[in-house]
């Protein structure tokens, strides 16, 4: 399963009001295919949340802490069939040669531009999603770095919630770690 998400302004005049889709297509179909809307290969599953949040009496960085939660809650009851199919050993559906087979789905591609690919791996804004460059080292094509894993972030996160008495002590933690604040459980954990 291939997911994919865009966040799209709908009017052009300064409305300020936008959509935020959610898209799923299948990794067995051609990227040919996949690509082109009018072959029907990509399906609109849902819409994450884009109200803009009165905060008057909270700080601009519990203000993005909450928006990261409320991203990574609505991913996780989007995605919640797939998981649901996932752990009872799949679902039967009809093949393209019409035979009936169990179909065991796994998100295994999340495509998104850059501040969706930081919002979904709960990583820092200006580091790398994918590995552990030093922030001043992006774009030096010759270094290689470690890759960050689900389960190195994850357990990170869970680490540096249980040694934090407040959120904001979690939050600033998070910040010298690379990791993004406010997420307590990310949509791709189990």
């Amino acid at each position: 399963v291939i997911i994919a998400t865009d966040k799209t302004q709908l009017a052009q005049f300064g409305s300020g009001r936008s959509a935020y889709p959610v898209y799923l297509t299948l990794g067995n179909i051609p990227r040919s295919i996949r690509r082109k809307p009018s072959k029907h290969a990509c399906i609109l599953i849902g819409y994450l949340p884009t109200l803009k949040v009165d905060h008057e009496d909270v700080t601009k960085l519990e203000m993005r802490s909450r928006t990261n939660r409320l991203f990574h809650e609505a991913m996780r009851l989007i995605l919640e069939p797939l998981k649901t199919a996932a752990l009872q050993g799949g679902v039967r559906m009809v093949c393209a040669d019409q035979q009936l087979r169990r179909v065991i789905p796994i998100l295994a591609v999340y495509a998104a531009d850059y501040p969706e690919q930081v919002l979904a791996s709960c990583t820092k804004y200006g580091t790398c999603p994918r590995c552990h460059v030093p922030a001043d080292q992006l774009g030096n094509m010759k270094a290689k770095y470690e890759a960050r894993t689900q389960e190195e972030i994850g357990d990170r996160i869970v680490q540096l919630k249980s040694l934090s008495e407040t959120n904001s002590q979690f939050y600033k933690a998070c910040l010298q770690e690379d990791i993004g604040t406010g997420v307590f459980v990310p949509f791709w954990k189990d």
